[in-house]
């Protein structure tokens, strides 16, 4: 189970973030936006899904609904944009991350791994 969990969460945040690296930092609203217009094409049907970058916001998704409103989720991803940044720039190990409870997963991992598809198709819209 912790496997799956670091190996979900892993591709989860690579998906997220290839939207700063490679898109040329995106913002948080910019992120927002661009999946809001995938989900309108194709509804998530996984459930709810929080990123939550602490004081630097969140990302919330369900549905065809995407907010930077920091709602319940069935699935809540957690860390600091601090060890974000970390996790991006490689001085800070994902397994690392976990066990230290820098990174955390909260409810239903089925979602998370559900969602990566959601981000993915939102990111080849570029």
């Amino acid at each position: 189970m912790i496997f799956l969990q670091h190996w979900i969460i892993v591709q989860f945040i690579r998906i997220v973030f290839m939207f700063s690296l490679i898109g040329g930092c995106m913002t948080l609203e910019e992120l927002t936006a661009r999946l809001r217009e995938e989900l309108q094409r194709r509804p998530a049907n996984a459930g709810s899904l929080k990123f939550s970058l602490m004081s630097a916001g969140f990302i919330y998704v369900s549905g065809t609904s995407v907010s930077n409103e920091d709602l319940p989720a069935d699935c809540t991803l957690v860390i600091s944009k601090r060890d974000l940044d970390a996790l991006v720039d490689g001085s800070l190990d994902t397994q690392t991350a976990m066990m230290s409870g820098r990174l955390e997963l909260h409810g239903d991992i089925g979602v998370a791994a559900e969602m990566q598809s959601v981000f993915t198709r939102a990111w080849e819209m570029r």
